[in-house]
Formats: structure tokens, C-alpha cells, sequence
């Protein structure tokens, strides 16, 4: 829970949540599939080449892919920006979250979870010490 605490995810929400207009990334990203999909139509009736059809289409996955991170950056961040910076604020509040929110939160807040290699591979015993977490902020 230190990590939704720390000045660094404060600043990430802040930075993400300015970062562009949701409507303007949404729009961006419904327009990229929908020339995608013409795309395809004019291949398939041979109104143009296969190299124009992948020039085309990189440049438009490139504009799709980048509005979907600007998109995704403040989905993620939306779970987890009622609490950025203000401490024990999580913590108070985590028993009374619903499960979904939880998993929110967690996916906001940790960018992957290392396993690392037992001592003894036989023990058979859970050694939280092997488990390193690696933050977004």
C-alpha cells in the first residue's frame, strides 16, 4: 500500500489524467478501426495494392495503438486517483472495495510480480521473500 501513498503516483495520476480528452482519443481510436476496416474492403476488391495496404495499414495500427495507450494510461489510472497522494487513504478504504475494484487498484498499481528462484527447491513451504513487486510509480 506504500506505493499509492508516494508522491511519484500522485504526480502519474496527475500526469496521465491531463495527458490528452478522453473523447478526443476515443473518437481517434473508433476512427483508426473504421479506416482500418475500409482498408480491408478496398484490398479485398483489388482497389489497391498490397503494398499500399500495408503502408496504410501500419500507419493507421500506429494512430489506433496510440490512442489506445493514451486511453488505457487514464482507465488505469482512474482506479486509483481517489487515493493517489493522500496517505492511508487506500488502506482505510480496502476492506469496503469490491473485489473488481481491488483488482483495479492492483492492476494500476503493480507493473508485474517477480518469482524468484527458491532456496531449497524441495521445501515446499510459501517463502513470500521470493516475491518481488515491481510498482508503476
Amino acid at each position: 500500500m506504500q506505493a499509492v501513498d508516494s508522491a511519484a503516483l500522485a504526480q502519474m495520476v496527475a500526469e496521465r489524467s491531463k495527458a490528452g480528452d478522453d473523447e478526443t482519443d476515443t473518437a481517434e481510436l473508433e476512427n483508426a478501426n473504421a479506416r482500418l476496416m475500409e482498408l480491408s474492403r478496398l484490398y479485398a476488391r483489388e482497389r489497391i495494392s498490397q503494398a499500399e495496404w500495408l503502408e496504410a495499414r501500419r500507419v493507421l495500427e500506429q494512430r489506433r495503438d496510440a490512442a489506445q495507450r493514451r486511453v488505457a494510461a487514464r482507465t488505469d489510472t482512474a482506479a486509483v486517483a481517489a487515493f493517489a497522494g493522500r496517505e492511508g487513504a487506500l488502506r482505510a478504504a480496502w476492506a469496503a472495495l469490491s473485489l473488481d475494484r481491488k483488482r483495479a487498484v492492483i492492476d494500476a498499481l503493480v507493473d508485474r510480480i517477480i518469482c524468484n528462484p527458491a532456496a531449497n527447491p524441495h521445501g515446499g513451504k510459501f517463502d513470500p521473500g521470493r516475491i518481488d513487486i515491481v510498482w508503476r510509480a
